[in-house]
């Protein structure tokens, strides 16, 4: 949650509260029921800053899993599935593979010899043979794990040069 609607969440808290406190007296149970609206919008509020990283930071990475990962929406705004391949998961950075294949529906299954990484300027959507991410940004592309196979030395020739070059680590 940005500083900014932290902000308005609680701008807009204290003055349902003040409003409630002035009106109680006119509309009797009102303010008793407009507590119980407050308490539910700081909830939904607090629930991004506090629990979900709770949640983010239990979420099961297989080196050698397949996921499917939300990567975005088409031009209708509906969401587009994607596939990656957990490649190392060191730390709180999770090491992926990125590959072209998009979905309109989450894939429950895979056919793994079907994947390919694409090319640069040919494909729209072309995959990654490494990609750096921090554990949270891997998890809010809410991956659901698909299988897992063996991850073969060759895949590892990205994240090797990462490490040689002292890279950086995506966190959107």
């Amino acid at each position: 949650m940005t500083l900014t609607t932290r902000f308005f969440l609680a701008c807009g808290t204290a003055a349902l509260i003040v409003l409630w406190a002035i009106y109680s007296e006119k509309f009797p149970g009102l303010f008793e029921k407009g507590m119980i609206v407050v308490g539910c919008l700081l909830a939904v509020g607090y629930t991004w800053k506090f629990v979900l990283p709770f949640f983010i930071h239990r979420t099961l990475i297989v080196v050698g899993g397949i996921y499917s990962t939300i990567v975005g929406r088409d031009k209708q705004r509906a969401l587009m599935f994607g596939i990656s391949k957990v490649l190392l998961h060191e730390n709180a950075i999770v090491h992926v593979r990125l590959y072209k294949n998009l979905f309109s529906e989450r894939p429950q299954s895979i056919d793994v010899s079907s994947l390919s990484l694409g090319q640069m300027g040919k494909d729209e959507f072309p995959g990654a043979g490494h990609m750096p991410m921090s554990k949270t940004a891997f998890a809010k592309q809410i991956p659901i794990l698909i299988t897992r196979v063996d991850v073969e030395a060759k895949e590892l020739a990205g994240y090797e040069e990462w490490k040689k070059q002292g890279g950086g680590v995506f966190n959107w």
